[in-house]
């Protein structure tokens, strides 16, 4: 999904909801006040936070922002940044119960062109990455 113009997208294995437990935990370091899906991340809370269970075949969202302010903020201007240069975010993902596999790699971007040649064209299994 590409709302901001801005996305990135990773491939990520069982680890994730532990990686998202210490994002979440680095998210609100930087915003002490964090809301995590329109409710406010109470700091204690933080260590039992879990990722929600998927709801079904669609992707998931999870939205943070720095406080009530720019919740109200986002309703009102959408994903755009504040007078201090900061905005809401949201981390989009889809959970696959089954084997990915992939033919080929194709449009490989490395630190060399022979990096690149080398890479071009595997073929990938996504099991356990």
């Amino acid at each position: 999904m590409d709302l901001t113009g801005h996305a990135t997208d990773f491939v990520v294995d069982s680890a994730f909801p532990e990686a998202m437990n210490r994002f979440v935990r680095s998210a609100q370091q930087r915003w002490p006040g964090l809301y995590v899906c329109g409710e406010r991340l109470e700091p204690g809370a933080v260590a039992d936070w879990q990722l929600p269970e998927p709801s079904g075949d669609y992707s998931e969202i999870i939205t943070f922002s720095a406080g009530q302010g720019m919740e109200d903020f986002w309703q009102e201007n959408g994903y755009a940044l504040d007078s201090m240069g900061q905005g809401p975010y949201s981390v989009f993902y889809g959970r696959h119960g089954r084997l990915l596999r992939a033919s080929s790699v194709s449009g490989v971007r490395a630190a060399s062109p022979e990096e690149a040649t080398a890479v071009e064209g595997v073929g990938l299994v996504l099991s356990r990455y």
